[in-house]
């Protein structure tokens, strides 16, 4: 299963993404509270041009499955995803990511 730290971030960005600001706030609370930092939390919007340390492919998945209508979920994204995760890894978080 994620860690906490990446769990919370895709769980805010797909907030952010679907624009609900009650999901956005709690998400940030609970990341904050399990010692998210503060950089990571207001860099998250712009994470791809960011040289800041996040889960970049478990948040491009989060983001294409988040926009699921646009971007049907590319092979690509699952692809990176299951060579820097395992299927523990990737599976344990999914239930509960949005």
């Amino acid at each position: 299963m994620l860690a906490p730290g990446p769990l919370h971030l895709i769980k805010l960005r797909a907030s952010q993404i679907s624009g609900c600001a009650i999901r956005g706030h709690m998400h940030t609370g609970e990341a904050i509270k399990d010692g998210e930092t503060d950089l990571r939390l207001r860099m998250l919007v712009a994470r791809r041009e960011s040289s800041l340390d996040t889960p970049r492919a478990v948040l491009a998945r989060g983001e294409a499955l988040t926009r699921l209508e646009q971007t049907c979920a590319p092979d690509g994204d699952w692809e990176v995803l299951t060579a820097e995760f395992n299927e523990a890894e990737y599976v344990g978080g999914a239930d509960s990511v949005a």
